[in-house]
């Protein structure tokens, strides 16, 4: 990997020391600051520095991964198309043959050194610390300590899947080796494919590749291919009559390759329409992208590519990449890249937390002395190799002390980010305002099936909500595309929760995922959410009565049951006093969304334990579904969510929202009354019409034949309470009828 092995250039050593340091950073502002990913914090918010086009691409780090790949193809192309441009055919054939041999020992042998080492962490317990930071993006990728058999065959197992493409738990970036493998073999192949033709046919074919890569939707492979051109590039006639050129016009047109390429590339991750540029950014790589691309990824991509082709108008280009200070983080490039994960964002959150004040050690972690750990591998390291890479990894961890001591003073750094994923154990108290300014101008809608096979009810039911709310953007989820949303904006590259991702991917209840799905959504995305059969009735703006500032409020629900009498009622007593779960508007990345999640998969977990069997095999009838997922664990969240959260002394009980007339803020949840979102039910004070000024929308209960598979309790004889609707008198007699009943049939069995 390194500039005298390769036959490499300096500047090439430069841009890999640009590289690891890009993806050094964004795992520790990833570990800090999850916010720095979107054009702002909130809707309506004024960007931070680092949020701002050109400086986010300081902290994005998919350039640096990007930079990697072109790299690697620039270097495999190197020393071959060298030899080849003199003639010499079987050097250069010869060079390929060894650089193929020896491409996987030189990555897969420190590849195996860091995931032992990061093995070795997780079975001391180490990772422990990481898993009691506020950020889940480190809790969820620390690995666990194991039994030590299981542990040392993960291990083996680990070290295989990185280079089958199966990912390895211990490091999840060594990913990218697998890709930077296959390509840099790959472009070996074209090139001794292409050994006798001219050079500017090569560059031809090559950018025939790439396109096709890019018909592909593959953003990494691509830049393989544009290595491989910008090879033949640098070394062709043009390139030469252009650097020895001194022209005015070829700065001029090399800095707008070059802001434009910057501009691009500062394409964010999520929550693109919260900034004009970036919408405008969307709308555009929509227009020109494959359906269903990695917009980040290709916008790093496209943007470093016009960077290169400014880059070579510039003749003082590889002077500047040439600098001592770039040329040494090259050569610690690898060894960064391999080890930035577990020193650069576990370890250094750790401390940070540690130095900031929480007590997340537990009294063995702190007796146990990190030099066991170092005696342990210096006696093991025995070569020259071995030597160096621990003392690049020395380096980086003076490094990581370095910047530990600078961030509190120089970096503006919120620890406790109370919109990060939090689980609902213990609370769910939200010390700080999650968002302010307005709810964002989102419906959110799922459905179990593609939307052209709507019902014509359903799409009139959906032209209600589009057509009294235009400036709204209208969204369906379905059964296709739920897993694939998910596992975007909770997998690796979204939320980090993939507790959650699996969990979705194993119960076998559409009810049940039906009702996860809502929770997530208005986590990541905030908005309004409306089941399929659910009419509006009025504008959304009119759902916030008059007299209340929507920047107060981060959550709007209405009161679905009201019948508190039958608290202790067996079966009413579930479902006597309730919330909306149909329908309601959220502000984004809220506490008490990812805490319905969590209680959630708490709830089914234990149903599962209870059944002795695993998730996917859970069996739950009408009431277990909505007291796990359904408006049960809704209300109860909600209720303990404004309870902790409270600004007076008495705790918030149902008696606050009892026979409640007018909208209530609490806790800045904004509680309607009951006919707001649950009118002409004939119970709860609700009415027996839609046709009352209070009414907001009509909740029609088709859109889910649910209950046929998780039933109610039905006796054989007199049927369902739940039919009574609540009325004292109907529900008295259904009870002395059970009641009786079962007497009469127990005195007959016994006798």
């Amino acid at each position: 990997m390194t500039a005298k092995k390769e036959g490499n250039l300096q500047w090439v050593e430069g841009l890999r020391g640009i590289a690891s340091t890009l993806v050094w950073i964004t795992h520790v502002s990833r570990a800090f600051d999850y916010d720095l990913y979107s054009p702002t914090s909130g809707e309506g918010l004024t960007p931070r520095l680092l949020q701002l086009p050109f400086l986010r691409i300081l902290i994005q780090g998919r350039l640096g991964v990007i930079i990697f790949i072109y790299v690697t193809g620039y270097v495999c192309a190197l020393k071959p198309l060298g030899l080849f441009r003199q003639g010499n055919y079987e050097e250069g054939w010869a060079s390929i043959s060894k650089s193929t041999l020896r491409r996987l020992p030189r990555l897969a042998y420190p590849s195996i050194m860091a995931t032992t080492i990061s093995w070795a962490v997780a079975q001391l317990g180490l990772y422990q610390v990481a898993k009691q930071t506020d950020s889940y993006y480190l809790s969820q990728t620390a690995p666990e300590k194991l039994p030590i058999l299981s542990a040392m065959r993960n291990l083996f197992i680990n070290i295989v899947n990185t280079w089958t493409g199966a990912g390895n738990k211990y490091d999840v970036h060594q990913g990218t080796l697998f890709v930077l493998l296959k390509g840099g073999v790959f472009v070996l192949l074209f090139i001794s494919a292409t050994a006798k033709v001219r050079s500017q046919f090569r560059m031809g074919a090559a950018l025939v590749v790439w396109g096709y890569y890019w018909y592909c939707a593959e953003p990494y492979f691509m830049q393989f291919w544009w290595g491989v051109l910008m090879n033949d590039l640098h070394n062709s006639r043009l390139f030469l009559r252009i650097s020895r050129a001194e022209s005015g016009f070829l700065l001029v047109l090399a800095s707008f390759f070059m802001i434009t390429g910057l501009y691009i590339a500062s394409y964010p991750e999520s929550n693109i329409e919260r900034a004009t540029w970036s919408d405008w950014q969307h709308r555009t790589l929509s227009m020109i992208l494959p359906k269903e691309s990695e917009f980040p990824k290709f916008a790093s991509g496209l943007g470093f590519d016009l960077v290169t082709i400014g880059g070579a108008l510039i003749p003082s280009y590889k002077g500047l990449l040439s600098h001592p200070i770039l040329l040494w983080l090259g050569r610690q490039s690898f060894a960064v890249y391999l080890l930035h994960e577990f020193i650069g964002s576990k370890a250094l959150k750790a401390f940070q937390v540690n130095l900031g004040g929480a007590p997340i050690m537990t009294p063995t972690l702190v007796s146990q002395s990190p030099l066991k750990l170092h005696n342990h591998v210096l006696l093991r390291a025995r070569g020259p190799s071995q030597v160096r890479l621990l003392r690049r990894v020395c380096l980086c961890a003076a490094t990581a002390m370095l910047i530990l001591l600078w961030l509190p003073m120089g970096l503006p750094i919120n620890i406790q980010k109370p919109h990060l994923a939090q689980y609902y154990s213990p609370s769910l108290q939200n010390p700080q305002a999650i968002s302010q300014g307005q709810f964002p101008r989102k419906i959110w809608q799922t459905w179990y099936h593609i939307p052209p096979f709507f019902e014509k009810q359903e799409m009139e039911r959906v032209r209600s909500w589009t057509e009294s709310n235009p400036e709204w953007r209208w969204e369906v989820l379905t059964n296709a595309n739920e897993l694939e949303y998910v596992e975007d904006h909770f997998g690796p590259r979204g939320f980090n929760r993939p507790d959650i991702v699996e969990f979705f991917r194993t119960v076998n209840s559409k009810i049940v995922k039906s009702d996860l799905l809502r929770y997530l959504i208005m986590y990541v995305e905030g908005g309004l959410y409306a089941d399929i059969d659910v009419e509006a009735l009025k504008p959304i703006h009119e759902f916030i009565p008059d007299g209340f500032d929507e920047a107060d409020i981060d959550l709007v629900i209405g009161i679905e049951a009201d019948e508190p009498t039958f608290k202790d009622h067996p079966i009413l007593g579930l479902v006597s006093r309730s919330f909306c779960q149909w329908t309601f508007l959220c502000k984004p990345q809220l506490p008490v969304m990812i805490g319905m999640v969590d209680s959630a998969m708490a709830r089914i977990h234990t149903l599962a334990k209870e059944q002795g069997v695993p998730i996917s095999e859970v069996k739950m009838d009408f009431y277990q579904v909505i007291g796990s997922s359904g408006p049960g664990l809704f209300t109860d969240v909600i209720m303990q969510y404004m309870d902790e959260n409270r600004s007076r002394d008495s705790p918030i009980t149902w008696d606050d929202f009892h026979q409640m007339d007018e909208a209530t803020l609490v806790s800045r949840v904004l509680v309607l009354p009951v006919q707001a979102f649950a009118a002409a039910q004939t119970h709860s004070r609700s009415g027996t019409s839609h046709e009352v000024p209070a009414a907001l929308i009509k909740h029609h209960y088709g859109a889910s034949n649910w209950t046929s598979q998780h039933a109610r309790f039905k006796h054989p004889v007199y049927g369902e309470v739940e039919r009574c609707l609540f009325d004292n008198a109907c529900v008295n007699q259904w009870d002395r009828n059970v009641g009786t009943y079962k007497y009469y049939f127990s005195k007959e069995k016994f006798d």
